[in-house]
């Protein structure tokens, strides 16, 4: 890379989009920003990253390299943690960081240049940037833009950024060894045990870079490696001179601490064997790793816009994705990798990843677009379009949630304070005046209150929709905080989102599941999940957020501190935003009012409701065709209550659909929440919604018998 530095610099300088394609270990991630910081622009470099890990661990890396402190010339911006002063030059930042700045700034005149690393990857918020600095570039003749990537479709980035020079640049890599799997496998967590642990046992130095699909596959992998490699070692055969190990995790929401020790060296005499989620195939480089396993499989979301389900689901990764795990182990010395399929399957995999725009929910993505003061989200230039369905989904859900406004498809006042949280939003129907306005007009015209998110009149966001947009978090989410502060208890919502945010707090280790279950009852609400996780939440402030509680009571401390982090940033918006910050959480008995946080909650998660008809074992949606099962691990698996609302859904293959966390509804609230959006006559299940009959019915009687009493 070095090499190429001045004519990089001079491609820089005389060209608004430059391409880059840098081979693995040719050091564009952490070089070509301090080749720019040399070129002595006027304003901020910003390297953009899909993940956060690598944010954080490549900010940290170049800040060591130019020998500063990291959050002085070099820091790095990512959501619920923010590493940067006045003075800060260089920062490295997720492409959803870039994008909320952009929000406040819509020409992100602080930059000068802007690189966008990783684009190979397709994620939805790299599409959403590459789109925006594509606007920009007409509007900012001084702004400078470089795309980077390892394995980057040039012809369809050419075509984009028309153009754009093509720069190669050689990458430093050793020779790699590949082994194939005679057979297919059937267990793939199973077999990169087996080969992490003969690897170990078996080859010479040099690190393990283990590649699983997500985060409970790893602890699983990391305690049955453990318990294998521990036997082994105390067999009387064992060879005296073994290497000692260190197994230990890389996934996203890692804390900071957690993450380091992965970079770190494992100490004399020590291997260390890491499983990881892809987010080690780029970008992350863990000096030593000699050795790569690669289980062949990553995480996939694919969304179903006609029922709104979300599924998170194993895939073969692509061609580039195996050539950049290969790549991993060849960095420092020639290395080996195993790959746990046939060779002749290698032919079969996808060439590229297949882009996340095309298989999401778009309704953060359209909340966040118009929020960004783009005026129809339908015409944005995409590198690859969603589908029409995905857009009228999207504006579907926003109306509900009254954050746009679709007269003039702008957002109402609550549509832009749900856009201030880093949360979901729920209300749409902006499509309708670019497609579809006369064949869906008269059900937009049902839709136009729901979530109070969008302007029924010029379906634009009402100001409701641009306070959601405001909040780094889903749009239900934000709404659900929202209301909550005009119903006492928006520091208890806060508290729940943030632990939502955090991911899963509960530890259940192999050998000890069944004790880890029963210290969870500790902190059980028989009505709901999510207060099951306030308990948790407050459990742990009032342990001193003591690392040894936690682990006394089988709970994640990182995960316990990254939901604080994310607690406080919550309430500062709230505060920021001028909604009131209050609780219903009594310290004295350390109860709180669960009735009134489930009605604040309903505010967000209306959409969200399930009933289970008498004599049947499957929850049945209110408006979408669709059942689901309780998960074992909800309280809700226990009750069985007759109506319930949850986060989303999980489609675990031909097991079906699974609600893994959830809360008891009192059915007398829905049609105060929203009448429209529980009528009957909308309803297309029947049970569903002659229950919703006598719901309606009884609580009309008892307003009569109310008013009558009152004469």
């Amino acid at each position: 890379m070095w090499d190429k530095r001045e004519a990089i610099q001079r491609h820089i300088a005389q060209h608004q989009v430059t391409l880059l394609v840098g081979e693995t270990g040719s050091g564009k991630t952490t070089q070509l920003p301090q080749f720019v910081f040399e070129m002595k622009p006027k304003g901020r470099i910003a390297c953009t990253q899909p993940r956060r890990v690598a944010a954080m661990s490549v900010g940290m890396r170049v800040a060591e390299e130019m020998d500063v402190r990291c959050g002085s010339e070099v820091g790095f911006s990512v959501r619920f943690h923010h590493n940067c002063c006045e003075s800060t030059k260089i920062v490295y930042m997720t492409d959803g960081m870039l994008l909320r700045e952009a929000q406040g700034d819509p020409l992100l005149s602080q930059y000068s240049v802007i690189v966008i690393d990783e684009a190979h990857e397709r994620a939805v918020d790299t599409d959403i940037l590459l789109g925006i600095v594509k606007l920009l570039c007409a509007k900012r003749s001084d702004l400078r833009v470089v795309v980077m990537s390892a394995t980057l479709d040039m012809q369809k980035f050419q075509e984009y950024f028309t153009g754009a020079p093509l720069l190669r640049v050689p990458g430093r890599m050793f020779n790699v060894a590949v082994f194939y799997t005679q057979q297919p496998v059937q267990d793939y967590v199973a077999a990169a045990i087996d080969h992490a642990v003969h690897i170990h046992l078996t080859e010479p130095a040099g690190d393990i870079l283990v590649f699983l699909i997500g985060e409970a596959e790893i602890e699983r992998a990391i305690t049955r490696c453990q318990d294998r490699l521990e036997r082994e070692m105390n067999s009387p055969t064992a060879r005296p001179d073994l290497l000692r190990f260190k197994v230990l995790p890389l996934y996203g929401s890692l804390s900071l601490e957690a993450q380091k020790r992965v970079f770190m060296s494992a100490g004399p005499n020590t291997r260390k064997i890491i499983f990881s989620t892809n987010i080690a195939e780029t970008s992350v480089t863990i000096d030593g790793v000699v050795f790569v396993v690669d289980s062949g499989y990553h995480k996939q979301t694919l969304y179903d816009a006609k029922v709104r389900i979300d599924s998170l689901l194993p895939a073969v990764i692509s061609k580039a994705s195996a050539e950049q795990r290969k790549g991993r182990a060849g960095r420092t010395r020639p290395g080996k990798c195993f790959r746990m399929f046939c060779e002749k399957d290698y032919p079969t995999l996808p060439d590229q990843s297949y882009p996340e725009v095309l298989r999401t929910n778009m309704l953060s993505t359209v909340l966040i677009m118009y929020r960004l003061g783009l005026e129809n989200p339908c015409q944005f230039p995409f590198l690859d379009p969603p589908s029409h369905q995905s857009f009228l989904d999207a504006f579907t859900q926003l109306i509900y949630y009254g954050a746009l406004d679709e007269n003039d498809a702008c957002l109402t006042e609550f549509g832009k304070s749900m856009a201030d949280f880093p949360v979901e939003p729920h209300v749409a129907r902006m499509l309708f005046l670019f497609w579809i306005l006369p064949l869906i007009k008269v059900s937009l015209m049902r839709l136009r209150s729901y979530y109070g998110a969008l302007d029924e009149n010029d379906a634009c966001l009402t100001d409701f929709g641009k306070s959601m947009a405001d909040f780094p978090v889903e749009p239900h989410v934000a709404r659900m905080l929202i209301k909550a502060s005009g119903m006492g208890c928006s520091a208890d919502v806060a508290v729940i989102a943030a632990m939502i945010e955090s991911g899963n707090v509960f530890l259940r280790p192999g050998r000890r599941q069944g004790e880890a279950d029963q210290m969870r009852l500790r902190f059980e609400n028989p009505d709901s999940d999510h207060i099951t996780l306030f308990n948790v939440f407050h459990a742990f402030l009032a342990n001193h957020r003591s690392p040894t509680w936690c682990d006394n009571n089988f709970l994640k401390f990182q995960t316990l501190q990254q939901a604080e982090r994310v607690y406080m940033q919550l309430v500062s918006i709230l505060q920021r935003k001028e909604y009131r910050v209050v609780s219903a959480y009594r310290q004295d008995t350390k109860v709180v009012d669960s009735a009134k946080v489930r009605r604040a909650m309903l505010e967000g998660l209306f959409t969200q409701v399930a009933f289970l008809p008498s004599g049947f074992d499957k929850y049945r949606m209110v408006r979408e065709k669709q059942v689901a099962f309780t998960h074992t691990s909800s309280v809700l698996n226990k009750g069985k209550p007759q109506w319930v609302m949850y986060d989303r859904l999980e489609l675990q293959g031909k097991e079906g659909c699974f609600i893994r966390v959830g809360s008891v509804v009192d059915p007398a609230w829905l049609p105060d929440v929203h009448e429209e959006y529980f009528d009957p006559a909308e309803i297309p299940d029947g049970l569903v919604a002659a229950e919703l009959r006598a719901v309606i019915l009884k609580r009309n009687q008892e307003k009569a018998q109310s008013a009558k009493d009152q004469i």
